[in-house]
Order: structure tokens, then C-alpha cells, then sequence
């Protein structure tokens, strides 16, 4: 079972969850007009408690959702450099987990395949939302995302399979 993980928009004052944004297309895409950026959360559920990630959410699924996997996979670390404010965190896989640590945020552990299957997850329901709320200007931002979400499909979706892939690698490159 992947870890629940739930990404949130700014629309003006208040976050619209996914469903609220699901549920009136119309309304979210009116009230993101002064949103240019996508603010937002993404809501991590794991053992330990909840974990919120406030940022531009086009730079959060990209770069916390999207492009740590390939490294996640090969049980290397990855970070997350946060757009709106000065900080960072880090995925750090330890044995079947990953431990999440750095600014803003509790440190807290996850379970490596479920985590992974919870970010893909994430993104692709962001990026489901961005089409269907069919805005011109975020059209390059849904294009991007697109083309790094394909590229998270087409690696090897467990460690050891990463790893054995890796290792191939590494022998064609001798």
C-alpha cells in the first residue's frame, strides 16, 4: 500500500484540497488567477504523524516528487531544495526506509517502496488536476511535469531492480 500523500492549492486565502478542486473546475480555475505560482501543500501521512510541505507545488512535485526517485531507488540520498523560502530536505534511505529531515519539518521515517509509490501517486493526480483545469499559462509547467513523470514511470520501480539496473549500467560504461 503506498504512503497517503495529498497535495493542497492556495486559493486565495484558503487550501483547496483535491477534492475541493475536483469538485468545482470552474471555480478553482478562477480563484488560481492570483496564483500564478501554484502555492500549496503536499501532506504526507506516515506512521509517525503528519508531515506538510508548504511551496510552489509545480517546483514540489517536480523536485520532491518526481526527480528523487531514480535516486531513491538506487538507496542513494536525494534533496529537496524548497522554492518559496530558504531551506532543504533530505531523503535519506536507510535499509526499506527513507528518512525525511531538514528545515521546516520533524524528522520521520517511511517505508522506501510505499513512500515512492506515494509520490508517483501524488504527482500524477497534480498533474491530472493542471489538465483539467486546462490553463494556457500553466501549460508549460503541465508539459514539464509530464515529461518528468514519464521519466519516473519508465525506471525500475524497486530498489533491487534499480540496483541490478545500476550495476548493468556501470558495466556498459567499462
Amino acid at each position: 500500500m503506498n504512503t497517503p500523500i495529498h497535495f493542497a492549492l492556495r486559493i486565495g486565502r484558503r487550501l483547496a484540497d483535491e477534492a475541493a478542486l475536483a469538485a468545482d473546475i470552474a471555480a478553482t480555475r478562477a480563484g488560481l488567477a492570483d496564483n500564478e505560482s501554484l502555492e500549496g501543500t503536499i501532506t504526507l501521512d506516515l506512521p509517525t504523524g503528519e508531515m506538510v510541505i508548504e511551496d510552489d507545488l509545480h517546483a514540489a512535485i517536480q523536485n520532491f516528487c518526481l526527480l528523487p526517485i531514480p535516486k531513491l531507488l538506487a538507496r542513494q540520498p536525494a534533496t529537496y531544495l524548497f522554492f518559496s523560502y530558504a531551506g532543504q530536505l533530505q531523503l535519506s534511505p536507510v535499509g526499506d526506509e527513507v528518512e525525511l529531515s531538514g528545515d521546516f519539518i520533524e524528522a520521520a521515517r517511511a517505508p522506501l517502496q510505499p513512500l515512492i509509490g506515494g509520490l508517483l501517486a501524488c504527482a500524477e493526480r497534480f498533474i491530472g488536476c493542471l489538465r483539467a483545469l486546462e490553463m494556457p499559462e500553466h501549460a508549460e509547467t503541465l508539459a514539464q511535469l509530464e515529461r518528468h513523470l514519464a521519466a519516473a514511470l519508465t525506471r525500475p520501480q524497486s530498489a533491487d531492480q534499480a540496483v541490478d539496473d545500476q550495476a548493468a549500467d556501470d558495466l556498459g560504461n567499462q
